[in-house]
């Protein structure tokens, strides 16, 4: 059974692109895909779609895989970014991995694209849920359980804060 995957490809070659999606389709995917090529088009596709993934080359004429990354990060979005590249060096992957990039894989390995998705959406969904549970217990330390109306301990936070904003401080006073 096929699975719908929502993948961003940054490339600037259409074949390439084509390949991939190629390779995805044989890994059991469905793809709804959208290729760009420079920035502004990057941009808008992150700003009007929900992306799974994005799959990004390394060195193009009018983009790089650092501006792909970085575009990525300023959504806010906990979108996997997965460079694959003809060629890109060991220490320019390291520091694409060390500023967010998931992976990498070299186009002439492809077999590697499928099982790098499937452990990146995998890891993409953990982080959400433990965002899901940190906020639970969060509202749960600062909210009765049987009301759900803010508790002391919550009531202090927030007056803190607001305090805070104008300077004074009432820790030390409850």
């Amino acid at each position: 059974m096929s699975r719908l995957l929502h993948v961003l490809i940054v490339e600037d070659s259409e074949d390439d692109a084509l390949l991939l999606v190629r390779e995805l389709h044989k890994g059991g995917f469905d793809i709804d895909y959208l290729r760009v090529d420079d920035e502004q088009m990057l941009r808008s596709a992150l700003d009007d779609h929900s992306w799974d993934i994005v799959i990004t080359d390394h060195n193009m004429p009018a983009l790089s895989s650092d501006i792909s990354i970085l575009s990525v990060k300023q959504t806010g979005r906990d979108i996997p970014v997965i460079i694959v590249s003809g060629s890109i060096g060991e220490e320019v992957a390291v520091n694409a991995m060390k500023s967010g990039a998931h992976d990498y894989i070299m186009k002439g390995n492809l077999s590697r694209l499928v099982p790098a998705i499937e452990r990146e959406l995998r890891e993409a969904e953990n982080r959400r849920a433990h965002r899901e549970a940190e906020h639970k217990i969060h509202y749960m330390a600062h909210h009765d359980a049987l009301t759900g109306v803010i508790n002391r301990y919550g009531f202090e936070e927030r007056l803190n804060e607001l305090l805070s904003l104008s300077g004074q401080d009432i820790r030390h006073g409850f």
